[in-house]
Parts: C-alpha cells; sequence; structure tokens
C-alpha cells in the first residue's frame, strides 16, 4: 500500500474577520458555488464576506459558531454542499 494522502489542515482552522490567505479565498469560493455573493474573491476576510457567511448561517439555521465566523459547524455544513 502506498502512503495515505494528508487531510487538509484547514479543516478544523477557524476563520474570521481580518484573515487572509488561500483558506478565505476557499472559503469565499465555496459561498460563491452556493450562490452567496462575497465579492470581491480576494482572500480577505472584509465585511462583504463576514456579512456572506451570516447570509449562510441564517439560511441553513446555524446558530452553534459565532455570527459571521466560518466555524466547525458552518465548516462542515458548507463542505457537506461543495
Amino acid at each position: 500500500m502506498g502512503p495515505q494522502p494528508l487531510k487538509p489542515t484547514s479543516a478544523s482552522v477557524v476563520l474570521a474577520p481580518g484573515d487572509q490567505g488561500s483558506a478565505v479565498l476557499e472559503l469565499q469560493r465555496r459561498l460563491r458555488t452556493v450562490g452567496i455573493t462575497t465579492a470581491p474573491l480576494d482572500g480577505s476576510y472584509g465585511q462583504p464576506t463576514e456579512a456572506a457567511v451570516q447570509n449562510y448561517q441564517a439560511m441553513r439555521g446555524i446558530s452553534t459558531d459565532p455570527s459571521g465566523v466560518y466555524g466547525p459547524d458552518t465548516r462542515a455544513a458548507l463542505e457537506s454542499e461543495t
């Protein structure tokens, strides 16, 4: 048997306003995939991304993560759809 593929380490990372980088860009792309605009796709967790996450949380009834924060429950729901 060959080596097992590594699981993405970002799966346990909580993203919140002020964060930046490839994990934020992935979040923005996933939100767009389910029809929520986060303009622009810039890898920066600013107000538009925070609002998009809040919108997603409201649409899916997610109240276990702080509003506008991409926490474990919000991530699990979004990743299951995209």
